[in-house]
């Protein structure tokens, strides 16, 4: 199953469709604690092993940024299905920023090592993330900050 979802990933990347319209049918709900999770968010581990495909449900708090800076998951593919709330996804491509507004259904192919982040909107944002693998935060492969220039339009 990983197999697969990682060539839907990284076929959906290099096509240019990484964010694509599903639906909501219900949010999940998990009889597991929120517990911290990447200094500001929390998350439930609802299917987490190091090193093997994982499943997180994870909370942003409203108004919040991704650790305030662009960053990669240098040996970790997601995929990402937004549940509730509203926000944004940044992502760079071609050396370009990008935003995309993101809401319940939208889903995010995005393999190791692209530059991204995600804003929360006012009501906060919940998503599911598939980790392939999953890498602990204290690991300090989990994610990198990008120190990279963009190409400014104008």
């Amino acid at each position: 199953m990983s197999c697969c979802l990682q060539n839907f990933i990284r076929t959906f990347w290099a096509e240019g469709r990484y964010l694509t319209m599903g639906k909501v049918e219900s949010v999940p709900l998990y009889d597991l604690p929120w517990v911290p999770y990447e200094d500001y968010m929390e998350a439930q581990l609802v299917e987490v092993t190091s090193g093997k495909p994982s499943m997180l449900v994870i909370r942003f708090p409203a108004n919040s940024s991704e650790d305030q800076h662009l960053h990669v998951h240098p040996i970790s593919d997601r995929a990402i299905t937004v549940l509730q709330g509203t926000g944004e996804f940044l992502v760079v491509r071609d050396g370009k920023l990008l935003r995309h507004r993101i809401a319940p259904g939208n889903q995010i192919w995005m393999p190791r090592d692209v530059v991204h982040n995600f804003i929360a909107g006012p009501e906060g944002l919940l998503v599911e993330s598939h980790h392939l693998p999953f890498v602990p935060f204290d690991d300090l492969q989990c994610f990198v900050r990008w120190e990279g220039e963009l190409i400014c339009d104008g």
